[in-house]
Parts: C-alpha cells; sequence; structure tokens
C-alpha cells in the first residue's frame, strides 16, 4: 500500500494517519502535497519499488491512495502504467487512468476535468487535472526514451520572471508576491528584499512585467505566486496560482513558458476573473558560468577533480562507499546514479515514519520483525553530486552509497589519512594531487555542493518528523491518541523540535539529592530529552516538571540491594559558585512497580547516557575556536547580544553565516514551530551563506542570553584578499565540516540504522583515554569529561549489569557509586553489551 496523504503542509488532515501494523507493516509513504507532483526522485523511486514487488510472485499487488483519489493518486497511477509498459505514452495512461476513475467515462471529453469548478458544475470526467501533475508524468515519458536523467545536479540561473498582463488588470490590479522552492527548500522570497511594497500587476495598456530573481535554481523549481490585500509586504497573503518544472528537462534552454491552462489554479479560472485569457508566464533562464560566480564556481570545482582526481568506474550494485568506513576519500560523480543504503533496525511495534520499502516488505512465507534495507529518497543522487564527505571531512561514520547504475566518478584522497577526527590545523589541508593555490576553490566548491544537499536533507527531515503514525492500532484522530497528545504537550511546554518523539512513560517513586522524601511523579523519555513530570496523571504536562537535555545525562546505575525496582541516574546540572558557572553532579532515584517496568527503563536511559556521551563528545571539537580562526573572526564578524527570547532579524534577511559563542539559539519556522537547537560553539545560517541566497523561512529566538557572531560576505571576501590562499581554504574547510556535521545529525535522526550506532575504534578509544589522563592534572576546570561507554571493561559492573538486566534477583555485586569512580571489581559473569558508562570528574 502506497499512502501518499502529507500531514505537514497540505489539507490532508488525518486522512492517511494510520499505523502501518493496522495493514501487517505492508505500507510505504511518499508523501507529497496536494495539488502539486512529487519530486522526480520520489516518481522513480516508487516505479522502481512497485515494480520489484509486483515481480515478486504473481499474487502481489499494489494499492495507491491519497485523500481524493484523482490527482496524486492518478499521477503514481499513469507512471507505474508507462514504467511497467502497459502503455506507451504518458497521454494513453492518462486516459487509462481517466476511464477507469470515471463512473460514466465520456470519450468526448477525454482529459478535460476542467468543467467541475467553483463557477461552472457540468459532467466531467475524474481525470489528473493539475497542469504539473500532468507535465511530471509527461516527464517520465523522456525519461524513458530520451535518456534524461532526472538525478543530476543540474543548476541554472533564474534571471527574472516575465508576466503578460493586459488592460484586465487595471480594473482589478494584483498585489503580489513570490516565492521560490528548489526540491521543496525556499531559496527567495520576494518579500525579503528591498522595499516594503510588494509587486503591483496594472497597467492601461498590455505590456510584459518583469519580477527580478536572479538566483540559483535546481531540481524541481515550485514557484509560487501569492496575492496580498494591500500594496504592503505585512498585509496578509494567500497562494494564487503557482507552477512546477525540473532543470534537468531544459539543458541549453533559454527561458521556460507557461501559458495560462499550464499554470496550476489559473486553469481552472474559466471565467478569466483572476488574469484574463492571454496571460502567459516565462522563466528567462541561463546556464553560463560567466553570468554567476556561483555557476563559475562550481565548474571549477568539477574541473578540480577531473584534472586532479582518480577516474573510478563502477559496476550496478558494487559499493562505492562502505558503511562507516575510514577511507578518507570523496568522489564527484561524473555518469550513472547513486544510492545510500540504511540497514533497517526495527521491532514489531515501533515502525519508521514512512513505513516499510515496498522492495523488502513481506513477502508470502517470511515473518514480521525482519531486518530490511532501506533507500533514502534524499540519497538518490545523480551526475554533480559528491558522496563520501563525512569520512573524508571529519572522519564519522557514514552509510553505504552503492551504483545504482554503471557509474564513473572521480575520487580525491586526503593526504591526513592517519587522522581520526576533524582537521583543526592549516596544514590537514593538503590533498593528493591537488595544488595547494587551488585548495580554496575546492574547499569553497565542496561547501556549494554540501549547502545544496542540507537544504534538501533538512526540510525532509521536518516533513518525515512530522508525520503521524500513531502507536494505538485502533486510532486515527490525533485528538484521541494519548501519546501524541503527551508528546504534543511536551513541545508545546518547552518549546521543543516540533520532530521530537516520543520514546516511553512510566509512573515511579522519585527522589533527588536536593529532595529528602521521595514523592509519586511520571518520567517521559523523549528521543532527546528527560521528562520528570510532579503531575503523572493524563496526557498534559504541569508547570512544575523538570526538562532535562540528553546531553546533560551522566550515568545510570540500578541501586544497591533495591530488588532490582530502583535505579539511579546521574545528570550534569549547573550552580553559580562566585563569577562562575560550576558543573554540579545531581542523582535520581527511581522506584518502579517491579522489576520489568525497571529493565525497561534502565535501557532507554542507558541508550540516552550513550548517545550524551557522543554528543559531548562531539561539542569538544569546536573548529571555528581553534587558533588560525580566531583572528579571522574578529576581523569578519559582527557582534550581536541577545537576551532571552529576542529575535535576531538578521538571520531572516541576511545571506551571513551565524556562530553560537554563548548561549543557545532556538531556529523556528514562521508559524512559531521549533525545528532546531544551536547551541554554543555551533553555527546556523549555513545554506544562505553558502548559496548566497536569503529565503526567510525561519526565526531565530534566543533561549537564553546569548551572544552571537554573524559572518558576511562582503566582509569576509574583503578580509581574505590581503590573506594567504591557505586561510580562505581553511576557513570553508571548516565551513563545510559544520555543514557536514548538520548532514549527518539530521539524517541520524531520519533514518536511523547500523550505519549510525555509536562505536569507538581502537584509535579512538586511545585517544579519550588521553584525555581523559591529560586533563587531570587541571583539577580546577570546569568541564566534566565522561569516557568511553565501552572504553574499558569493568568486571563487577559487567556482572551486576548482566544480573539486573536478565532479571536475576539472587545476584549481588557490592559496587561503590562514588561520583565518576567505579570500586573494585567482583568475580562473575558479564555482558560485554550492558557495560554503563563510566564517568571521569575533574
Amino acid at each position: 500500500i502506497f499512502n501518499l496523504c502529507d500531514t505537514f503542509v497540505s489539507s490532508d488532515g488525518v486522512t492517511g494517519n494510520y499505523n502501518p501494523n493496522m495493514l501487517f507493516n505492508q505500507v510505504q509513504r511518499i508523501p507529497f502535497e496536494d495539488h502539486g507532483p512529487p519530486l522526480m526522485s520520489e516518481l522513480l523511486q516508487f516505479c522502481e519499488e512497485a515494480q520489484v514487488w509486483l515481480q515478486k510472485d504473481p499474487r502481489n499487488v499494489i494499492a495507491i491512495h491519497c485523500k481524493g483519489g484523482k490527482g496524486r493518486s492518478g499521477v503514481m497511477s499513469s507512471a507505474i502504467v508507462l514504467w511497467s509498459g502497459h502503455r506507451k505514452c504518458a497521454v494513453d495512461a492518462l486516459e487509462l487512468f481517466t476511464f477507469r476513475r470515471t463512473e460514466n467515462y465520456n470519450p468526448d471529453l477525454g482529459l478535460d476535468g476542467t468543467y467541475n469548478n467553483f463557477y461552472t458544475r457540468r459532467p466531467c470526467n475524474q481525470t489528473v487535472e493539475g497542469p504539473s501533475q500532468i507535465r511530471y508524468v509527461h516527464y517520465l515519458e523522456a525519461v524513458l526514451y530520451s535518456g534524461i536523467d532526472p538525478l543530476e545536479y543540474y543548476k541554472m540561473l533564474l534571471l527574472d520572471i516575465e508576466m503578460f498582463i493586459s488592460e484586465h488588470q487595471q480594473k482589478q490590479p494584483l498585489y503580489i508576491s513570490y516565492m521560490i522552492k528548489c526540491c521543496r527548500s525556499p531559496i527567495f522570497d520576494s518579500t525579503n528584499c528591498e522595499g516594503d511594497q510588494v509587486q503591483v500587476l496594472t497597467g492601461k495598456r498590455e505590456g510584459i512585467v518583469s519580477l527580478p530573481v536572479n538566483v540559483l535554481v535546481w531540481g524541481d523549481v515550485r514557484i509560487e505566486f501569492f496575492r496580498h490585500k494591500s500594496r504592503y509586504k505585512t498585509s496578509p497573503r494567500k497562494l494564487a496560482f503557482f507552477c512546477i518544472f525540473n532543470t534537468s528537462f531544459y539543458k541549453q534552454k533559454t527561458f521556460v513558458e507557461f501559458k495560462k491552462s499550464k499554470v496550476d489554479m489559473l486553469n481552472k479560472d474559466r471565467q478569466h476573473r483572476i488574469v484574463p485569457e492571454d496571460f502567459s508566464l516565462r522563466c528567462n533562464l541561463s546556464a553560463n558560468p560567466e553570468q554567476n560566480e556561483l555557476l563559475q564556481l562550481e565548474a571549477d570545482f568539477r574541473d578540480i577533480f577531473m584534472r586532479f582526481g582518480v577516474r573510478r568506474t563502477f559496476s550496478k550494485g558494487e559499493t562505492i562507499v562502505e558503511e562507516n568506513t575510514r577511507k578518507r576519500t570523496i568522489f564527484l560523480i561524473v555518469s550513472g546514479s547513486v544510492e545510500g543504503v540504511v540497514n533497517d533496525i526495527t521491532d514489531g511495534s515501533n515502525v519508521h515514519p514512512l513505513g516499510r520499502s515496498a522492495a523488502e516488505a513481506i513477502s508470502f512465507g517470511k515473518t514480521m520483525g525482519e531486518d530490511c534495507t532501506r533507500v533514502p529518497n534524499i540519497y538518490m543522487l545523480g551526475p554533480g553530486w559528491v558522496v563520501g564527505a563525512s569520512p573524508f571531512l571529519s572522519a564519522a561514520n557514514t552509510m553505504l552509497f552503492r551504483a545504482r547504475t554503471s557509474v564513473v566518478a572521480f575520487g580525491v584522497k586526503h593526504k591526513a589519512l592517519e587522522a581520526v577526527g576533524p582537521c583543526l590545523n592549516v596544514e590537514d589541508l593538503t590533498l593528493e594531487g591537488v595544488p595547494p593555490d587551488r585548495l580554496s576553490t575546492f574547499y569553497r566548491g565542496l561547501s556549494v555542493a554540501l549547502g545544496t544537499q542540507l537544504s534538501r536533507i533538512r526540510i525532509e527531515s521536518i516533513r518525515i518528523g512530522n508525520l503521524k503514525a500513531f502507536n494505538d492500532r485502533q486510532t486515527v484522530l490525533a485528538e484521541q491518541d494519548e501519546s501524541e497528545k503527551l508528546r504534543s504537550a511536551c513541545i508545546k511546554q518547552f518549546g521543543l523540535p516540533m520532530n521530537e518523539k516520543l520514546i516511553t512513560r512510566l509512573k515511579c517513586s522519585y527522589q533527588s539529592t536536593r529532595e529528602e522524601s521521595p514523592r509519586r511523579m511520571r518520567l517521559i523519555v523523549l528521543l532527546n530529552y528527560l521528562v520528570i513530570d510532579p503531575e503523572f496523571f493524563g496526557p498534559t504536562i504541569s508547570p512544575r516538571s523538570e526538562l532535562w537535555s540528553v546531553r546533560q545525562m551522566h550515568s545510570v546505575a540500578p541501586a544497591e540491594d533495591s530488588g532490582n525496582k530502583t535505579i539511579i541516574l546521574t545528570c550534569l546540572g549547573e550552580r553559580v559558585q562566585g563569577l562562575d558557572i560550576v558543573a554540579n553532579l545531581i542523582e535520581f532515584r527511581f522506584t518502579f512497580r517491579d522489576s520489568g517496568q525497571t529493565r525497561h527503563m534502565y535501557h532507554a536511559l542507558s541508550n540516552m547516557c550513550k548517545k550524551a556521551e557522543e554528543i559531548r563528545g562531539r561539542e569538544r571539537v569546536r573548529p571555528f575556536e581553534t587558533a588560525s580562526m580566531s583572528q579571522l573572526l574578529e576581523r569578519c564578524s559582527r557582534v550581536h547580544f541577545l537576551r532571552n527570547n529576542d529575535q535576531l532579524l538578521e538571520a531572516s534577511t541576511k545571506s551571513s553565516l551565524f556562530l553560537v559563542r554563548t548561549g543557545e539559539i532556538r531556529l523556528a519556522t514562521l508559524e512559531g514551530n521549533t525545528f532546531r537547537v544551536v547551541r554554543e560553539g555551533s553555527c546556523f545560517g549555513e545554506i544562505n551563506f553558502s548559496l548566497n541566497c536569503t529565503a526567510g523561512h525561519y526565526k531565530c529566538i534566543a533561549n537564553a542570553n546569548s551572544v552571537v557572531l554573524e559572518i558576511s560576505h562582503p566582509q569576509l571576501h574583503k578580509y581574505l584578499k590581503g590573506q594567504p590562499s591557505n586561510l580562505a581554504a581553511f576557513f570553508f574547510l571548516v565551513f563545510c565540516q559544520a555543514i557536514e556535521k548538520e548532514i549527518r545529525e539530521t539524517v541520524e535522526e531520519t533514518f536511523p540504522g547500523t550505519w549510525s550506532k555509536f562505536s569507538l575504534t581502537a584509535d579512538r578509544m586511545a585517544e579519550v583515554g588521553r584525555g581523559a589522563r591529560g586533563s587531570k592534572k587541571n583539577a580546577r576546570t570546569k568541564r566534566v569529561s565522561v569516557a568511553s561507554a565501552s572504553s574499558t571493561p569493568r568486571t563487577g559492573i559487567m556482572s551486576k549489569m548482566s544480573g539486573f538486566l536478565n532479571g536475576e534477583n539472587d545476584r549481588r555485586s557490592n559496587f561503590s557509586r562514588r561520583r565518576g569512580e567505579a570500586a573494585g571489581a567482583q568475580e562473575g559473569n558479564g555482558d560485554n553489551n550492558h557495560i554503563l558508562p563510566i564517568a571521569t570528574v575533574i
């Protein structure tokens, strides 16, 4: 079953919000907007996976549904009919769907369904009406017969948009603004341009109105036009019409023109009340690198790969980048297409928001709960894209990348192959075979490629995180689902990211080091937060609740002589000592009803402690605060001092990079929903800075008193002109590492699997050990350093944990719970998979 409903930005409401387990976990979600087509990569993925499922067994069938079963379902139905060869062209495929979908089919009308609109009600055929939806079925026909690769990373410069107007606008002027999205990610909004007025379409005579744009577009481009009530930008606006096209099908074209009948929403204006009949829309394009700095930069970036890289050829199915590899090689795809592969870890109760891949769905004779692989749509990449950036830049975990077709790629290696982390020195810039004077161009071009990839990944992570798949198998409505109401209450109460997930919740007895006697409460475990709620009834949150971030988790252990019903959680708090803020350890004792609940909560909290250790390890590496960057930041940055709940307006109106020096920043949509929290030492605005655009689709709000540094393009380029070229290369290397880190963390939350499981290699364990031993010399430091969760085996703790996890009440081991220190090892057989995090407190 293919569920096409999108609960994030469309009017689908509760449609499609059913749990896949109600239908034996054989549901795959491909959500996209109502009245619009899917992305070309989504269309290809659907056709491929549907065909694999149908060919597995002659008894296999597929079902496709959206809200109304006409527009989106019609596009997909026509696509699979065309893809499988049942029809040879797009028109025949669309007409077959129309014939089957309409009860009283009228052959004279054919594919014309525009008679059924607000103004006129006549008998019509139930067909695909959206011009952009029909256009994408024709795109698929071009893919099959013309060999066009829709996955190609093909950028063009959108110079301006011309609209033909007539005397009709003299009687009814249009106050419009416009927004441009590429692969659903906003990259331009005319309301962020200079001036306080919107464009006015009016005139006494016929003519052409030119709307200035001058931005890069790529992939699936959606241009939306909004109608304002007055000529001012602050006035309310409503979507008037839009059009969607794909740049891969317009190579060497200088313009794309759409008549009124080919523009969505205007095609139903048969009475010509909005615009006249001869209205047209024309997008002027250019692919000449001389007309745009970023186009020239990407051309030079590709030239470096092809001149100094090593040419590699991969056959279909061959691995290009291994999962969690240590090989620091990055590849540029020249021909063919590549896909990322995630080895899913699933169980029968918790399913991925996108459901199960149809290609890996349960076939006849198989059982539930089997692990499967998933191909994320965001990692279906064609010519022009780069793969292997995580190990290349930071020696970090990466998913497996393999060839979808025969692939030709060029690879560039890092000379610092012995490094086990990010490159933090200017000397680490060297690449094999690349001249030093080309390094700044290489890393700046890489930042543009990674920024483009991040723009797609971020918007998809928000959309996927908001898809509802309720835990109650019999529940469809959100207001009837207790888990969903509790999750929403936590997000609203504490301003958490809107894609935060609820892991578990249990009632227990609670006591902290700050209290003398225990009291009843409810413990709520989210994906990145822990909530201690004293009012433990109903799906609401008490104002007296305590919120603890996952990065504050320190360690968890069972209490001594508690009958396996009590666990002790240690968190990192803060206390004021003089003028300094000193880290402080706080212990919580949680007593549950039985040992089963205790083991369940222990597993959830121990996973949070392991995740906290990894986050703190990442936060210790701050490339922007190295000695090489200090002078650059001092000369090129502007300082913003923000109080709690202050808004940074420059983040929405400028294409600058922002670095959080102290405090915490919350990024929220224009509706007020948080989607990212940026902490000290991290940056935001990567997409705007790398692509030099101002989308203005989010707000920047301070969660505490914060200091933010703003780095603008003019100041940066002015300073770097008089500096050595390796300084510019190092800056863009650090910037690439920041983008790669954001990409990796976002994908880890959206598509978890074996690739994102945290594991330390021997080199990393030795490095952590050296860091812990060296830090003992500084006894008065304010930071708390946590060692590895699996670095040094502790026999006594292992035996204690093994008995605790297996529910053995008779096995006891005496051990000390002094802060950061494990006592002597006791004899016993333990399980290495359940070692507790051992804390070293400085």
